[in-house]
Order: structure tokens, then sequence, then C-alpha cells
């Protein structure tokens, strides 16, 4: 399935040093995985065309994920999947060149230029999605009849979504199919309390009446303050609240007005989620929790909700408090794609704090990632 030269030209992927790190034991892993699960994924059943040449990185992709999950418990790949997935997915979908994951292709000449974010990096998205629409239980059960129905023969994405459907009718699978496979783009969701009820909408940005039905997380941060003591303190208690949002509207009953309202705090839905406040909003505890509140940040921040320095001075003063590496790392891109759309005073004032970070950081990769951002902005 692959080129043997690719083989050889990323050999420093197999065949590791003395002391490899864990992140290069991981990605070892996730690359044999990636290619064995092609055994069966683009060789036993072999798409019918090259428009669904995505079916076969997509399973690739997510069962080497499954796998490095079980070989190695100790990781957060929720987190990594957020940031090896999710971020780059957006990337490209947030754009003009967004384009469906399955997309036309008239030449096979031309089948390089199917390549890129969306099928390599949000099909997996869509695909836990799927599976989470269905249920884990169901969704191997289709896959199952999928490979032996089609065991060294053709297929289409098509007729897998057909067997899957008749696992979970009650799924509305094509519908799924349709708005997450066929169609560009990502919904805008939005989030207010009124009246007793949180009500949570979403929108197709391109006006065309799509529905992307997925489940994420609200939390609703309440913020008190209380006497200890005779002194002062701020008490922060947070409602988890599960969206399973399967139409336009979701409405759900919540007596007390939040202080703040945290769309996809947990990072596990897709799309643009508006706050309506960011200001001083508590920073989780949870690194999952973490770097989802700032790739929403970011987002917002892209979208004209937030200001360049508001989001500036956030992740700079994140980067201050953070230890874990990954999510250091990303703050860092945030804050340095921030500072590259600010008039010339304000961006050198931020790339003085910069330079400054660099010299106190004592995470290797986040003084690297440092100094690359100085040389970019």
């Amino acid at each position: 399935m692959e080129h043997p030269g690719a083989i050889q030209f990323t050999d420093h992927e197999i065949f590791l040093g003395e002391h490899p790190t864990p992140e290069e034991l991981q990605t070892r892993v996730e690359l044999i995985a990636h290619e064995t699960a092609h055994c069966w994924f683009g060789d036993d059943v072999t798409m019918r065309w090259f428009n669904d040449v995505w079916t076969k990185e997509v399973f690739a992709n997510f069962l080497a994920s499954k796998i490095a999950k079980q070989l190695f418990p100790d990781v957060n790949h929720d987190l990594n999947f957020l940031r090896m997935y999710q971020t780059r997915a957006l990337s490209t979908d947030r754009t003009q060149g967004t384009h469906p994951i399955q997309q036309q292709l008239d030449n096979l000449n031309s089948a390089g230029l199917l390549y890129g974010n969306i099928i390599y990096q949000k099909s997996p998205v869509m695909m836990r999605k799927l599976e989470e629409q269905m249920g884990a239980s169901r969704f191997r059960q289709g896959l199952q009849e999928y490979l032996n129905t089609y065991s060294y023969s053709n297929a289409t994405w098509d007729e897998l979504i057909n067997i899957l459907d008749r696992y979970a009718p009650e799924a509305h699978l094509k519908e799924f199919s349709e708005a997450w496979v066929k169609q560009k783009g990502m919904p805008t969701v939005t989030t207010q309390w009124n009246d007793g009820k949180l009500i949570i909408t979403q929108s197709d940005p391109f006006k065309r009446g799509l529905t992307w039905q997925q489940s994420f997380l609200v939390d609703a941060i309440y913020i008190n303050k209380v006497e200890n003591d005779g002194a002062e303190q701020t008490r922060i208690t947070t409602t988890t609240i599960p969206v399973d949002m399967q139409g336009v509207k979701k409405e759900i009953a919540l007596a007390k007005r939040p202080d703040y309202i945290v769309p996809n705090a947990d990072g596990s839905g897709y799309g643009l989620f508006v706050f309506d406040n960011f200001d001083n909003i508590p920073l989780p505890t949870d690194d999952l929790r973490r770097f989802a509140l700032a790739m929403n940040m970011y987002e917002n921040y892209l979208a004209h909700g937030i200001d360049a320095k508001s989001l500036s001075d956030t992740m700079h003063s994140w980067l201050k408090a953070e230890n874990n590496a990954l999510i250091a790392s990303q703050l860092v891109s945030y804050w340095g794609g921030a500072v590259s759309a600010m008039p010339d005073t304000d961006r050198h004032f931020q790339e003085q704090q910069m330079w400054q970070e660099y010299r106190n950081a004592t995470i290797a990769s986040v003084k690297q990632r440092l100094i690359r951002q100085l040389y970019n902005t």
C-alpha cells in the first residue's frame, strides 16, 4: 500500500537510538500499527475508486490510536488526539480552503491533491464521532461484517454506511455521513442561559441547513465569595453537563445562571464553539480541559470573538503556570499566532515578553518552541 522509499526515508522512526524517548516509542508503535491496519483497510478491502482513498487512511489512523492506547496506558491519549488531529483539522476546516472528506476525483493523475488535513486529521475526528453515535460494540460488529462481506474485493464508503446503518438505525448514519463526510465545513455552536434553561444552538456557516450530530460537554462555572475565619475567599464550583446534539437546538434545565459557560469543555466536540465571556475565566486543573480551553479560545480569536491583545496576555499568563510540555508548546503557538497580527509597537512588546519567557523556561521543548516562534513573528 505504501511506497518503499518512504520507509527508507523515515527509518529513524523505526530504528531508534539507544535511549529513545517515550514519544519516540509511541510514534514507532503508531507507525507500525498504521501500516499493519492497511492489511485489512486498503488491502483485504480496497476502495472502489480514489474518491474514497481517505477510508484506508482514516481506519489506519483510527486503529493505530486504539492500539497505542492499549500499549501506553499512562499517556493522556485524549490530549494527544486533540493535539494531533483536532487542532490540525480545524486549521483547514475554518478557512475558505475547507472541503469535504469525500471528494470527487475524475482523473487518477490528480489523486495527490486529495491528501491533506481533512483526509488525515478530520476523518479520524469524524470516525470517533461515528463510533460514539452508534456505540462501540455495534460499530465493531458492523466493521466485522464489512470486512467479511468485501474481503478481497472493492467497497465504497456508502456500502460501509449501509451496513452500519442496519446495526443502529436510530443513529441516522446516512444523515450523519452527509454532514460529516460529503459536505465541507463545520458547525458554529452557541450557548446561552435564559430563564432557567441552558440553550445550545448549532448553525451551518454556509447556510445549507446541515446538522452535525455529535456529543460534547458543557461546563457551568459558578464563582462565590465565602468567608473563612474572617477572610474572604473565592470558591469555584463546576457543573458538567453532557450534551447529545442531534438537532439544531438543545434545551437543558439549569436553574441558576453560571458566571461562565464553557462549551466543548473537554474538546470532545468539533466546530466553532462561541464563548460569551473569557475575561478572568478560571483555569482548569485538568490537563485535557486546559488544552481544550486554549484551543477553543484561539478559535474564537480567529472568528473575531476576542482581540489579539487579550489572547496574547491570556496565553502568556497561562504559560507561566503550565507544567505540561504538550500544553505549554501549544500555548506558545497560540500566543505567537496572535502576536503576528498585532501592530508593530504591540508586537515588539510581546516579542520582548517571549524572549524573557525563553530565558526563564525550564522545559526544553518549550524553549525551542519559543525561539522558533520569535523567528517567525
